[in-house]
C-alpha cells in the first residue's frame, strides 16, 4: 500500500475516501480486503465505501461491449452455482447479484415472469466464471460472448466507483 501511494505520489493524509470490494468473492479474501481498508480508514479518519465485486467487473467492461447489448457478470462460487448480475445495455442493473444455479442461467439471463417475458437477444459476459457460462448459454437462443475486460476487479475502477458514488460530506456506514 505504501508503495502505490509512493508510486502516485501521495501521501496518506491526502486519502480522502477509502474504497473496497464488498462481494461477491471468497469469503476469506471479502474480508481481508473488508478489514484492510477499515483499518486504513479509522487510522486516517476518513471515510470508507465498498462497492460490488460485480460492479467493479462491469466497470471494465469496455462501453463498445455493452452500450447497445446487455452484460453478464459472472463470479465463480464454490457451491452448485455462480454469483450473476444482469445488466441492460449501458451498464444499467437489472437482476442480481444473486447465487444462480448453472443450468438456470438461460432463465436467469432470458425468459422470467420477473420482466415480461423479455428476452435478451446479444449479450456480453464478464468475470472470471464467463468461459464456464458459455457452454450453458449455447444451449439457449442467446447471442453471447465473451467480453475482453480482465475478469477480477481492479482497484482503479474500485476507485472510480467509489469517488462516483461518494458526496463529501456525507454519511457512509462502515462496509
Amino acid at each position: 500500500i505504501l508503495e502505490v501511494l509512493a508510486e502516485a505520489n501521495v501521501d496518506m493524509p491526502a486519502v480522502d475516501l477509502f474504497a473496497v470490494t464488498i462481494g461477491p468473492g471468497t469469503f476469506t479474501g471479502v474480508r481481508i480486503g473488508l478489514a484492510a481498508a477499515r483499518a486504513m480508514a479509522l487510522a486516517a479518519a476518513r471515510p470508507c465505501l465498498g462497492v460490488t465485486t460485480t460492479d467493479t467487473i462491469a466497470a471494465a467492461v469496455p462501453d463498445e461491449e455493452c452500450f447497445d447489448a446487455s452484460l453478464l457478470v459472472a463470479v465463480g462460487s464454490k457451491r452448485n452455482g455462480i454469483y450473476a448480475k444482469l445488466f441492460a445495455p449501458g451498464r444499467q442493473p437489472r437482476r442480481g447479484p444473486e447465487v444462480v444455479a448453472r443450468d438456470a442461467l438461460g432463465e436467469f439471463v432470458g425468459i422470467s415472469a420477473a420482466d415480461g417475458g423479455a428476452s435478451v437477444a446479444a449479450l456480453w459476459i464478464a468475470g472470471d466464471a464467463a468461459a464456464e457460462v458459455m457452454p450453458v448459454l449455447a444451449k439457449t437462443d442467446i447471442d453471447a460472448q465473451l467480453s475482453t475486460a480482465q475478469e477480477t476487479p481492479d482497484a482503479a475502477h474500485v476507485a472510480r466507483l467509489a469517488a462516483a458514488r461518494w458526496r463529501r460530506g456525507a454519511v457512509i456506514e462502515p462496509p
